[in-house]
């Protein structure tokens, strides 16, 4: 399954994810099978709950769009958020494989002259944003940062039957 939601909404709930493969495998005694079971478990309420909230719950935040489609047995769901500075920043003191290829000094040069020019441009397209967190048993978050959009994905193969979506009339 393939997941993204948007970074400044739910960077928490992704830190805490990191958490849910050591709980699954203490759980299950160590146990891969069993363990692998459990998150898979854990992931899919937690995506579902994401997914139920983007769907009931919108609209979901400023610039911020929201498709769903399928892939074979899979779900997709996409979620991009136009970042600011401080939504960039949030991120990279949240994840700590986190790196942002451009020096803080030219990025605020580049802004303190785009203001002076009367530009409504934040200067985020010079970041270029790479994270990529396993949290074991096959499934990954990853974070990707380009331009004006900031992208949390959680890969995990969730059948799209587990996931109970629906609109609500």
């Amino acid at each position: 399954m393939t997941l993204e939601l948007d970074a400044s909404d739910d960077v928490v709930s992704w830190r805490q994810l990191a958490l849910l493969s050591e709980l699954a495998l203490a759980d299950a005694g160590g146990t891969e099978e069993e363990a692998r079971a459990q998150l898979r478990h854990a992931l899919t309420a937690v995506a579902t709950e994401l997914v139920e909230n983007a769907l009931h719950n919108a609209p979901i935040g400023d610039g911020i769009r929201l498709a769903i489609s399928t892939y074979r047995s899979t779900v997709c769901v996409e979620s991009h958020n136009q970042a600011s500075i401080e939504s960039v920043q949030q991120l990279k003191r949240s994840f700590e494989l986190m790196t942002v290829e451009a020096p803080d000094e030219m990025v605020r040069r580049t802004i303190e002259a785009r203001a002076a020019e009367g530009s409504s441009r934040s200067g985020i397209g010079l970041y270029k944003l790479r994270a990529d967190h396993d949290l074991g048993l096959g499934a990954r978050v990853s974070i990707h940062g380009d331009g004006a959009a900031v992208v949390i994905r959680a890969v995990l193969d969730i059948p799209r039957s587990s996931l109970r979506i629906g609109r609500t009339p």
